[in-house]
């Protein structure tokens, strides 16, 4: 057992006995430094979804949604009772999600802008961008603070997980 309290980094100072590595990290997020550009496109987080932006995420989940649901059902892919099941609590869920978006009811202006930007990822000609849309479905995860769209958020996960086989 040897107790001595390792001496610190040069230049380092610090908090005593702890290595570089071990110290806390310390100043602000990226997020919070102000005066920073926003990334391209992005929108406040947390202002609602106007009108047009409800629209085109609601044709757009429509469409996307409604082609893979489709596309699984016809695939003879799922064919345990239990993915049936499943299956028909995703579109339950989904259907969840198309009420939201009519009525604006927890659709943040980002959160209709990543739906629109995942629905066509999930349609494009070549076929759906698994690996993208599995991304974007991360960010509506991660910014939905207060958790309102937990529901239809799973569905979506579980939709694209249903594609991944």
């Amino acid at each position: 057992g040897n107790n001595a309290v390792a001496a610190p980094a040069a230049g380092g100072g610090g908090i005593s006995g702890l290595t570089p590595r071990d110290q806390p990290k310390t100043g602000p997020r990226y997020s919070d430094l102000p005066g920073l550009p926003a990334a391209k496109g992005t929108t406040n987080s947390t202002a609602p979804a106007n009108p047009q932006q409800l629209s085109s995420a609601n044709a757009a989940a429509q469409q996307a949604f409604g082609s893979l649901l489709n596309s699984l059902r016809n695939s003879g892919r799922i064919v345990s009772s239990r993915e049936q099941k499943k299956l028909a609590d995703v579109e339950k869920r989904i259907g969840e999600l198309y009420q939201k978006l009519a009525t604006g009811n927890g659709i943040t202006s980002q959160c209709a802008d990543v739906l629109t930007r995942l629905c066509a990822v999930l349609s494009t000609p070549q076929g759906p961008d698994l690996v993208t849309a599995k991304q974007l479905h991360l960010k509506l995860v991660t910014e939905d603070k207060g958790r309102v769209n937990l529901k239809w958020l799973t569905a979506v996960k579980q939709l694209l997980t249903f594609c991944s086989k």
